[in-house]
């Protein structure tokens, strides 16, 4: 026979409610309580005092008095008196003799003792509770079971419950109610910051101790969120209405509860006034309950606002998480409450944090046409400023190549098994060039010189190419000269042949008569007049095997300049090897910013990244174990890093030659893109926390994007300053490099902007593209947990943007970098970190992302010059971001502005 979830009493099954107790309930309660359920159904709040039962004639008759005050239970706790009791069991208060403090002791009830599903919730009661630790959450102690008996300790709150406190004197006072509503919504985030949701909030549930601080109790029906099923569990009065139609709880679910609360903490008035489930479940599904200011006239109008979306009946239009309704709340800032009571807020309070972000249409609009008049000005600027911009190449890199391949079949090699292409910056040679004379006149006559500002690299085999793990592209030391039949050619930017060399065959054919090699036909591909050359005896030794060499002179060089040399060997009356030095390529002549300043700018990367790697690892493991680090943020961000990693590997590296090649190309990106996301999510989970709870700002408009929000419009501004910003900095770096030629200065390579990368395919256009995020990603993380060290240091924002800039730029001057030019990257680098302290971490990446996109493809389109794709694909980057900045950043506001504003 069914029983009464509150007494037990055994009741009929037509009964509308409880004989014995009084206590209204229908058949699904009654079903609910055949399967085991009716105690997690409605229980009774433990707080609100020992409630008397009846008889079926309706005389009183005391409950089990259980333990007399003075009895000592389990030899170590002294009880005092009970406190109360519910479905699951009582409540005493009790003084634990070894410890000295007075605690509250559960105790499961004795009929619920034999049954597992009943024993379970009570011990995850425990195990849920414990993973919460807040100062507005009840602490549950232990589990133990003496005597027969399954209870637990937790935390003796000296005070009442909520529930009584508004029977007794109605609503809060307007001030009181905002500070109680404030530290349920701290700790219910910090329920659901550790994944546990609470399922049974209620005013009974909320107990308010002698000082007045909220403290949360009962996680008897507490789940995680990952284990949530369909059951029916929580007082009906409180339950959202997806509850009633069998959906599993949610986050919005518990918010739903916080709203039917919090209707009461301000009104002193239920929502529903429903007695049985099915006239709850009524309500919930047809009726609207009165607006808190019908009742309340003098009520904040953003309090009415909250509650109503609290209670929506769309689980979807409910806020999406505690901190957004404590951030709602008028009067006070959760961010900066958590702060001055030194916890560190949750991700989701951070989101929560901060401004809405909103820009006035004007204002947009006025971005949006500064972006677009930097892209022209970028364009402009790229001819003037770039070593691949003065190049102005009329051939790409296909005809190059096909120009390559033509030279070597005249000089006799067969079609390839497999080729590869890629262009070089002749930085030895624009160094020699710019430092002749005055800047003007020396870049001017830069791209009619012999080799130009860049050169293509050729090469081709009659096998495939099998590079070593983890490379992505053939280089001209990579793979090894070795097959026969290799062959390596270099032409500038007009097709003329600048080197050549080819690998003899390993074997020699039996001796016949050996043709002399015709040493016409290299000046002919390098289009170079004999006359203008003198033979000389051969001086250089050829990087193959050869049999015949020979070396030629300018004869007529020009004036004040070295004469450049030719050599050439061939093998068997084939060409085997061709060479043209300059003076650029004497030994021991480097560039200024050359292999010094790489080796001290790699140094620095190595020690920085090492201390990183040490202090990473002990931060991510404490992070971990004290639950405060981002799980759900870092493994985002390692995700983004790994994919992007892995559609770049597929797009850049080179396909192996033979199917069992295929295990280890698939290994080798993998382990790549894994060992890449790897080192930034222990970088963001060992920093992020630290950040967080001491410099939060700079995570906010960060926090919304990895929560989803991709249409808030903090978002959508702080990607439109990226964007701005990105184009500013690279707009400063191309003024910089054009000044000399403007001022007619002494000129050197290192004064021009050189590209990051020179793409020469569309698939290595978008393994380029792939690879963006995953720089600007390493790169911000990196940067920012550097400066936030140095300002724990330092102490000042603007101390340790000074102080992350210094680190950057001395190493580079130290390496021989312009120091004339000092002055302007200095302030780049500065803006860049100012960027990051005053509008965050997500403006921050945009702007390293907008900044290598190269964005200067239409002049010289225009012009009829080659353009590489990365010009093209960094216009549409930049304003897809641009426009999506924009139209986010707006919010709701139309995009025209009135003509008042």
């Amino acid at each position: 026979m069914p029983q009464c979830p509150v007494c037990r009493a055994d009741v009929t099954g037509t009964a509308g409610s409880c004989p014995s107790c009084g206590i209204s309930f229908d058949d699904r309660l009654r079903d609910a309580e055949e399967a085991g359920l009716a105690a997690t159904l409605s229980p009774v709040p433990y707080s609100s005092g020992s409630r008397p039962s009846r008889s079926a004639g309706g005389t009183k008759t005391p409950v089990d008095p259980g333990f007399a005050p003075g009895t000592v239970f389990a030899d170590r706790y002294r009880i005092v008196t009970r406190l109360g009791v519910g479905g699951m069991g009582e409540v005493y208060q009790a003084d634990d003799l070894k410890l000295g403090q007075t605690v509250a002791l559960k105790f499961l009830a004795r009929d619920l003792e034999a049954n597992p599903r009943l024993l379970e919730l009570f011990r995850s009661e425990v195990r849920l509770a414990r993973e919460v630790t807040h100062p507005n959450v009840c602490r549950v102690h232990d589990i133990g079971e003496a005597e027969g008996r399954h209870f637990l300790t937790m935390e003796r709150v000296d005070g009442e419950d909520l529930g009584s406190l508004l029977k007794r004197i109605g609503r809060l006072p307007g001030e009181k109610a905002l500070q109680v509503a404030r530290q349920l919504c701290a700790g219910l985030a910090a329920a659901h910051d550790q994944g546990v949701l609470h399922r049974d909030l209620k005013p009974a549930n909320i107990m308010l101790d002698g000082r007045g601080t909220v403290r949360i109790t009962d996680f008897g029906l507490a789940l995680l969120a990952g284990e949530c099923d369909r059951e029916v569990a929580g007082t009906p009065a409180y339950m959202a209405p997806e509850l009633f139609d069998g959906q599993a709880a949610t986050v919005r679910s518990d918010i739903y509860a916080l709203g039917l609360v919090l209707y009461e903490v301000f009104t002193g008035h239920r929502a529903f006034d429903g007695k049985t489930y099915l006239d709850m479940r009524r309500q919930q599904a047809e009726n609207t309950p009165s607006t808190p200011s019908a009742l309340v006239p003098d009520l904040d109008p953003a309090v009415e606002r909250v509650i109503a979306r609290c209670m929506d009946k769309d689980p979807a239009l409910r806020q999406a998480s505690v901190a957004q309704v404590a951030a709602a709340l008028p009067g006070g800032d959760p961010l900066v409450a958590a702060l001055a009571a030194g916890e560190t807020p949750s991700p989701e309070l951070v989101a929560a944090a901060g401004e809405t972000g909103t820009i006035r249409p004007r204002k947009a609009w006025i971005a949006l046409a500064g972006i677009a008049l930097a892209l022209v000005a970028a364009a402009l600027l790229w001819p003037l400023s770039s070593s691949h911009g003065l190049a102005r190449l009329v051939m790409g890199p296909e005809a190059l190549a096909g120009r390559c391949r033509d030279i070597a079949r005249t000089l006799g090699y067969d079609t390839p098994g497999d080729q590869a292409a890629w262009f070089e910056t002749e930085r030895a040679f624009i160094d020699l060039h710019l430092q002749a004379g005055p800047s003007t006149i020396q870049r001017r006559t830069l791209p009619e010189s012999r080799p130009g500002t860049v050169t293509l690299h050729y090469r081709e085999t009659p096998r495939a190419f099998e590079l070593p793990a983890f490379l992505t592209r053939v280089s001209d030391v990579q793979p090894p000269h070795t097959d026969p039949g290799m062959v390596d050619v270099q032409v500038d930017g007009r097709g003329r042949l600048m080197r050549f060399r080819a690998v003899p065959p390993s074997r020699t054919e039996p001796p016949a008569p050996v043709k002399p090699a015709d040493w016409a036909v290299l000046f002919r591909q390098a289009e170079l007049a004999p006359a203008d050359w003198q033979e000389v005896p051969p001086t250089l030794t050829p990087p193959v095997a050869a049999d015949a060499r020979c070396e030629w002179v300018e004869s007529r060089p020009a004036a004040g300049s070295k004469p450049q040399r030719i050599a050439a060997a061939a093998w068997s009356g084939r060409v085997v090897w061709f060479t043209m030095n300059g003076p650029w390529d004497q030994p021991g002549r480097t560039g200024r910013a050359g292999q010094s300043a790489d080796w001290v700018a790699g140094a620095v990367n190595v020690v920085i990244l090492a201390a990183l790697l040490v202090l990473g690892v002990y931060l991510v493991r404490r992070n971990l174990r004290s639950g405060r680090g981002d799980r759900r943020g870092a493994l985002r961000v390692a995700a983004i890093i790994g994919l992007s990693q892995i559609v770049a590997w597929i797009f850049t590296a080179r396909l192996p030659a033979s199917l069992s090649g295929y295990s280890g190309w698939i290994f080798a990106g993998l382990a790549l893109a894994l060992g890449q996301a790897g080192f930034v999510w222990a970088v963001y989970l060992g920093t992020e926390p630290y950040i967080r709870r001491r410099w939060p700002t700079v995570l906010i408009g960060w926090s919304r994007l990895l929560a989803g929000r991709w249409r808030d419009p903090l978002v959508g501004r702080d990607v439109l300053a990226g964007t701005i910003l990105g184009l500013g900095i690279w707009l400063f770096n191309a003024v910089s490099a054009a000044l000399p030629a403007w001022l007619n200065m002494t000129d050197s390579a290192a004064t021009l902007h050189e590209p990051r990368v020179f793409v020469t395919t569309a698939a290595a256009g978008m393994g380029w593209l792939s690879n963006l995020p995953v720089l600007a990603l390493s790169n911000g993380v990196f940067i920012v947990g550097i400066l936030f060290v140095l300002r724990l240091l330092l102490r000042s924002d603007w101390l340790a943007a000074v102080a992350v800039t210094l680190l950057i730029v001395v190493p580079q001057l130290f390496a021989g970098g312009d120091l004339l030019l000092a002055p302007l990257g200095f302030a780049v680098v500065l803006l860049l970190a100012m960027a990051l302290v005053r509008w965050g971490l997500l403006t921050f990446v945009v702007c390293l992302l907008v900044n290598n996109l190269e964005p200067a493809a239409p002049v010289l389109a225009a012009a009829g010059c080659w353009v590489p794709w990365q010009g093209w694909l960094g216009v549409a980057v930049v304003a897809a971001l641009a426009a999506y900045g924009f139209r986010v950043a707006l919010g709701r506001q139309k995009l025209l502005p009135s003509l008042d504003e």
